[in-house]
């Protein structure tokens, strides 16, 4: 048999079985498929290209390979349907990684992720403070399902009720300060420990901390049941704003000079501005 002859039938029924497979597997798209069922189709797709112009390989011992690859794939494929401990076993089982807000080292360390990997499946989700994670599941096709805290500034910005915010950086990882980082924040190593400080945590403890825009750092521990102390300046800033504004309107309304009255009313008013600023940021 000529040699495009033979390779045009190999991959005709080829494609006659793989159109039969995917037929019989339903209308799933690759990204809901578990990595074993991904794993599979790779090897299908590949028996089934190699084995099209391959010539060398004998024509049955190839289909018969195809065939036992595809019966393995949708007998999976129906006891997963059909049994939880099958699913279990060939798919696996979604993992909480956050609960709580706080990031289960011991789910990302069993699944292969490093912080890097999670954070960057937070930010293909378009949530970049993880601050504002409450829950998170990891799928078992590898995909991230989120839950995000009340009011939190992810929330809002998917509903176009947040003004727009730089991200935060992750400043410390792993234990280690990410020293470029805080070269971008314009910090440096005795404020970020400082700050460790007055959150009462050690450093060694720390397996992730994010710095926001407005320099308020977000610590999620190794340990979960230590909970860092909260520590937000941002609601003393602005009380003390508004105490300076009242102030300054207080002495606008009893001054007997008229030039200082003045005064001290354009600068209420500028307090006041300022304080409306400060308050979207105060959480």
């Amino acid at each position: 048999m000529a040699g495009w002859l033979e390779a045009f039938i190999r991959s005709v029924c080829s494609i006659i079985v793989l159109f039969l497979v995917f037929k019989a597997y339903g209308r799933r798209s690759f990204q809901d498929v578990s990595l074993f069922q991904g794993a599979m189709i790779i090897a299908l797709a590949g028996i089934a290209s190699i084995g099209s112009f391959l010539l060398t390989v004998p024509f049955m011992p190839f289909f018969v390979a195809l065939l036992l690859w595809s019966a393995v794939f949708l007998g999976a494929h129906r006891l997963q349907g059909k049994h939880g401990g099958a699913l279990k076993f060939f798919a696996g089982q979604p993992e909480t990684v956050v609960e709580k807000g706080k990031i289960k080292e011991d789910v990302l360390h069993k699944q292969k992720l490093t912080a890097e990997d999670f954070m960057r499946k937070l930010r293909e989700k378009n949530i970049f403070q993880l601050s504002d994670v409450e829950w998170a599941q990891l799928e078992t096709n590898g995909a991230l399902t989120v839950f995000l805290k009340e009011g939190s500034y992810s929330e809002a910005a998917s509903t176009g009720k947040q003004g727009r915010r730089q991200p935060p950086m992750t400043v410390i990882q792993n234990g280690q300060i990410v020293d470029s980082a805080l070269q971008k924040r314009g910090v440096t190593r005795e404020w970020l420990k400082a700050e460790l400080e007055k959150q009462e945590v050690l450093l060694g403890n720390v397996f992730l901390a994010e710095m926001d825009q407005n320099g308020q750092l977000y610590v999620d521990l190794y340990n979960d049941d230590i909970t860092p102390k909260p520590v937000n300046e941002l609601p003393l800033l602005r009380e003390s704003i508004k105490k300076a504004q009242a102030d300054l309107a207080y002495a606008a309304l009893t001054s007997t000079n008229r030039t200082n009255a003045k005064v001290y009313s354009r600068c209420a008013e500028a307090m006041q501005q300022v304080e409306n600023v400060v308050s979207p940021y105060v959480r």
